[in-house]
Formats: structure tokens, C-alpha cells, sequence
């Protein structure tokens, strides 16, 4: 797939007029692509039956991406700046990973003997253009995986274990930012109404060890929303606040990012 994308191949010309494909580079690509596919292969296959990205499941993508971040010798992730000044020339950058050219040989000389052996034999152009594919494999590898875990991490859903990990603060900026649709839907007595209920969640939670328990103990990950709320009871206890953070938009979280990422 990865070939096909590129449009690129260590190709020949035969003095004919038609293009024939070295053997020898192909398999160099295809070597490469066994090692990566095969770190690839142990995670996924550890992940079969779970549906949905969960934080056991982001750790070993996340591992994932750092090992193939190492194996190839790539930077990243780097910002746009960062990125920025690094020449087509002398790199290959995808996303916000970037590798050098002479990285990326180095990489494929050293998969093993019978590689280098065959590197060594081909023309510059030749070379060239199995070093550009095996790097914008593990490119389209790592930087794929990378924006999947991102995309998990910018959609949290807010739960009683955030909520009791938070203060009445941020729940009230939380509350001023959604302040139009919260007055449509449940008044400024609902407002009232989902402070004293979050700091009633918070107290019980201090106070009574079965509540405490159930929250600190439970993986809300690995649950969907309406059981992560029946915690203890919670949705029944604390309607109008479970009402409210059910309805908050996906991107939104009680958490401050730096808070977020640290749990």
C-alpha cells in the first residue's frame, strides 16, 4: 500500500524505452517493511476484542509509535516551526515527524548483512529511492498511530473521577463558557442547582468510603458513559450535574489540559 501511495520504486531503465524494477532494492523495501509490520502485528494483536481506544490501548500505541520512532532513527513529534526550516533536500518530513536521508540509509544498511550487501550494488538513484521509500513507510506508520492517540486524547468525556479531581472553579468556567445553552435547559436555579450537587459529590466522596471506593477503583475508560455514572448511584444522587456534563460538547472537558494529560 505503502509503495503503491508513493508511486515510487528502484527502477531502471533498459536502454529500450521500458522501466524494469531491481530486485534487489524491492527486496530491501520488503525486508523493511517486515520489521515494521512485525512491532506493528504484537500490538494489535494484543488488542483484539477491545472496541474502543482506551487508555491500555493508547499506552501501547504509544509505545508503538516510540519504537518505531527508534528503530528508523526519526524525530518528533516537533511543532510547525520546528519542522519548518528542514529541506526536501537533506530530510523527509511527514506530519510532525521528520527523518534525515542519511539517517534513513544508515537505518536500512543496518537491517542486516545480506541488505547492506545489496545496498552496495545498486546505483545512487537506486539507493536513493529505497532509503525515501523505507522512511516514508515508517512515516505513514508512525504518523498515523501518533494522530489516533491525539484524537483520543482531545475527546474526554467528564466523569465523577474527573469531577472529584477538579474544583468548583473550573466548574464554573465550564459553566460560563456553555452559559447560553446551560440557561435554556436548566435556568439559573439549574445552575445553582449543579454547584450544590457537585460539591455535594465532592464531600461525599470525602466522607463516604463506599462512593470513594467504587470511583477510585472503577476504569471509567473502559465503560461507556451511562455506567461511568453509576457509580455509587451518582446519575441518581446528582441528576442535574450528570445531565450537564453529559451534554457538554465532545472537544470540552472540567479538566484544564495539563491536568487532563497528567491522569
Amino acid at each position: 500500500m505503502a509503495l503503491r501511495q508513493w508511486n515510487q520504486s528502484p527502477c531502471v531503465s533498459n536502454g529500450e524505452g521500458a522501466v524494469v524494477c531491481s530486485e534487489l532494492g524491492m527486496v530491501d523495501i520488503l525486508y523493511a517493511l517486515r520489521e515494521a509490520a512485525r512491532e506493528t502485528n504484537v500490538v494489535f494483536v494484543s488488542l483484539q476484542g477491545l472496541s474502543t481506544l482506551v487508555k491500555q490501548q493508547e499506552d501501547r500505541f504509544d509505545g508503538l509509535t516510540t519504537r518505531l520512532v527508534n528503530m528508523c532513527d526519526a524525530v518528533g513529534p516537533m511543532s510547525t516551526a520546528d519542522i519548518k526550516p528542514l529541506g526536501p533536500d537533506k530530510y523527509d518530513v511527514n506530519g510532525s515527524f521528520a527523518i534525515s536521508h542519511l539517517v534513513a540509509e544508515k537505518y536500512v544498511m543496518n537491517l542486516d548483512l545480506w541488505v547492506c550487501k545489496n545496498m552496495q550494488s545498486l546505483t545512487k538513484v537506486q539507493r536513493e529511492t529505497v532509503v525515501t521509500a523505507v522512511a516514508r513507510m515508517y512515516f505513514l506508520a508512525i504518523s498515523s498511530i501518533h494522530t489516533l492517540i491525539q484524537t483520543s486524547e482531545a475527546t474526554p468525556l467528564v466523569t465523577p473521577k474527573e469531577l472529584v479531581a477538579t474544583t468548583l472553579v473550573e466548574l464554573s468556567a465550564t459553566i460560563d463558557s456553555n452559559r447560553d445553552r446551560v440557561v435554556q435547559n436548566y435556568g439559573e436555579a439549574g445552575i445553582d442547582k449543579i454547584g450544590q450537587e457537585f460539591k455535594r459529590l465532592c464531600r461525599d466522596y470525602d466522607t463516604k468510603k463506599p462512593i470513594a471506593a467504587k470511583i477510585d477503583s472503577f476504569d471509567h475508560r473502559l465503560a461507556s458513559f451511562k455506567e461511568m455514572w453509576q457509580l455509587g448511584d451518582a446519575a441518581t444522587l446528582y441528576p442535574t450535574l450528570a445531565s450537564f456534563v453529559a451534554a457538554l460538547p465532545r472537544c470540552s472537558s472540567i479538566l484544564p489540559p495539563s491536568r487532563q494529560t497528567s491522569r
